[in-house]
């Protein structure tokens, strides 16, 4: 039996609360520093496979490299409970 290395990339969406005078500010916020506003929610809206291969064939390729921009951190989900639509997940995350 083979093992293989299933690259899979997701579209995950999640709302962030900024307290600013106007919306060009709260976007310039966060912006700025995405991982400090607190997730409010987030969910995962679809999912794909974008690379199958063989474990020992595996070669080095830009999904090993970690990303340099828009990035976010993503917390441990602790109290996590299911919303009731589909695919929605919500969770306690503390300030960054």
């Amino acid at each position: 039996m083979n093992t293989y290395r299933i690259t899979c990339r997701e579209t995950v969406y999640f709302v962030k609360e900024v307290k600013a005078n106007s919306e060009d500010e709260a976007n310039e916020k966060l912006h700025a520093n995405v991982n400090g506003f607190e997730d409010v929610e987030e969910w995962t809206e679809e999912w794909e496979i974008a690379d199958t291969e063989l474990k020992e064939e595996h070669e080095k390729h830009w999904v090993d490299l970690p990303p340099r921009r828009n990035t976010r951190q993503k917390w441990p989900k602790t109290s996590l409970f299911l919303d009731f639509a589909p695919l929605r997940i919500a969770s306690d995350r503390p300030n960054a």
